[in-house]
């Protein structure tokens, strides 16, 4: 690969749309003088649109001091395989390799000497350039030779898809770099936030450039709103709402042309969320695994699965959510067999131990939950290893902590309990340092501290009891006051209340369950309790009354 100059007709540099006029100017202002890394991404629903912006790009890049790179230059100049076939099952071909490896190295320089703007094209052009590529090979017969150019599409995607992911294990080192914009096809978006999620998250913007007025294809639908998946307790933005309401109204039409696996989750996800009815939220349920097998890679399968198991466990159908969760673990096991290597199947495998682990916790059988929990353990450990940055794999491995230091305690291990709250704690406290404002990583380490803090209650060490309580006491708090609407928050402080009365004396103990109590009489007249959280109140006021 070097850097080159891509020319474009001048009819074609100065087209007149408001949308891609708009969009120009903001990565001007971006690209322009760049102090330091950024992710810039770029969908493009048409060839025209596609050109003007390189074309611009070209022409603006002589006037800046630094050297721009078009990425990856086409075709790739491979060594002659010999490739008589091409099967479409096999993980990870040769050719493959080189080109991510081609691909890698250019943008990850070992000692990079200047700051560059790096162009990369994973668009609608790949296919072709990737044929092209592939057809300077002795005698190419892809495996279904009928339609070379639909072999070259299948593996454009599968290029796109493994890039997109190895880009994203190789932020800390994309960070050494210059900013880098990342054109891609306009139905790109729920893809590339799946597989990219940390430089998605991170990113300096992304657009949009369609075709306006013209005779040129449009999509079948606008793009979806931005938006990732609700964890315990998290926010639901307007986007997950209107995400929600476009996956219903699909659906009740019988139109599911335009949706995405990726729509159908977040769907799932907001009317969990929200607490609707346990028929509709099943019927999403079965929506999204339709719609996986339907049109959905293997990965979209295992996560519909997954999905589909969480239902099923929420709905306390145990036997369900087990079958559900095996079918997504064998999946995930046999792309991990197949690619070892490869950072995204050792995460969803990691998933998927700690799934099937939380139905054997369940259901009582704590061997096999410790033994499903310690594989997931040691997959997060090799991940969190290899990329310390990545604050997703950390919290993973601070969870897969948690969870057996759950076991511990259930078999009556307080030391062994105690020792793995602790090594989450230190991973946790690391994240929330990180990003304070990130109420999920804050929630996490406020229920480390009351974890901590019920293995001294119950070892008798009152006063360490104390202190981890009112550490959790103070983050609970800091949440419920953030968000007097979300349940989850609320019931946490009314949790965190009721443990530092059992560690306190005379007032100050009646003075935390008044506080508790009246939280769950305020959440009891909005009926936003379910059956055993109602059961509280008279707790609450019995305790009150001794």
């Amino acid at each position: 690969m070097t850097e080159h100059a891509l020319s474009a007709p001048p009819a074609v540099a100065n087209l007149e749309n408001n949308e891609f006029e708009a969009a120009w100017q903001r990565l001007l202002l971006l690209l322009e003088t760049p102090e330091h890394f950024g992710v810039m991404f770029v969908f493009t629903g048409n060839d025209l649109l596609r050109q003007a912006l390189l074309s611009r790009l070209e022409q603006a890049a002589t006037g800046w001091a630094l050297a721009v790179q078009f990425l990856p230059e086409q075709p790739w100049k491979l060594p002659d395989l010999h490739l008589t076939a091409l099967d479409s099952t096999e993980a990870e071909p040769a050719w493959l390799r080189l080109i991510l490896a081609d691909c890698l190295n250019t943008l990850l320089p070992a000692a990079p000497t200047a700051l560059r703007v790096g162009i990369l094209s994973l668009d609608g052009n790949l296919p072709l350039a990737l044929h092209t590529a592939l057809s300077a090979q002795s005698a190419w017969t892809p495996s279904d030779s009928s339609d070379p150019i639909q072999a070259s599409i299948r593996w454009a995607h599968l290029l796109r898809r493994e890039l997109l992911a190895r880009l994203n294990e190789r932020r800390t080192q994309l960070e050494q770099r210059g900013p880098l914009l990342i054109l891609l096809p306009l139905d790109a978006t729920k893809q590339t936030a799946e597989l990219a999620p940390d430089l998605w998250t991170v990113r300096l913007t992304s657009h949009y450039l369609q075709p306006q007025a013209t005779n040129m294809d449009m999509p079948t639908l606008p793009p979806l709103p931005d938006a990732k998946r609700i964890t315990t307790g998290g926010e639901i933005t307007p986007a997950h709402r209107e995400i929600l309401v476009h996956w219903q109204q699909r659906q009740q039409a019988g139109n599911t042309k335009g949706l995405q696996v990726w729509d159908g989750i977040l769907a799932l996800d907001t009317a969990r969320a929200l607490g609707l009815s346990k028929t509709e939220v099943q019927k999403i349920a079965q929506q999204v695994v339709a719609l996986a097998y339907l049109r959905g890679s293997v990965r979209e399968q295992m996560m519909a699965q997954n999905a589909l198991g969480d239902v099923a466990r929420d709905n306390g159908e145990r036997e369900s959510a087990l079958e559900a969760y095996q079918i997504a673990f064998k999946i995930a096991q046999v792309q991990h067999t197949a690619a070892p290597d490869n950072t995204l199947w050792q995460h969803d495998l990691s998933v998927s131990h700690n799934n099937i682990g939380n139905i054997q916790k369940a259901q009582g059988d704590l061997a096999g939950a410790l033994l499903s929990y310690r594989a997931s353990l040691t997959l997060r450990e090799r991940l969190a290893q290899h990329d310390a940055a990545n604050t997703e794999w950390q919290r993973d491995l601070s969870v897969s902590h948690d969870n057996i230091g759950d076991i511990h305690l259930a078999q009556g291990d307080l030391a062994g309990a105690l020792l793995s709250y602790r090594a989450s704690l230190t991973l946790r406290e690391r994240l929330a340092q990180h990003d304070a404002a990130n109420t999920e990583w804050q929630r996490d380490l406020s229920v480390s501290h009351e974890k901590i803090g019920d293995i001294h209650l119950a070892q008798g060490d009152l006063a360490g009891a104390l202190v981890s309580f009112r550490a959790s006491h103070a983050i609970f708090e800091r949440l419920a006051l953030h968000d007097a609407a979300n349940v989850l928050w609320q019931t946490d402080m009314v949790v965190s209340c009721w443990k530092l009365a059992e560690v306190s004396q005379g007032e100050e103990a009646k003075g935390f369950l008044r506080r508790g109590l009246a939280i769950l009489e305020r959440l009891a007249r909005e009926d936003r309790l379910n059956a055993e959280q109602k059961g509280w109140v008279q707790l609450f006021r019995d305790a009150l009354a001794k």
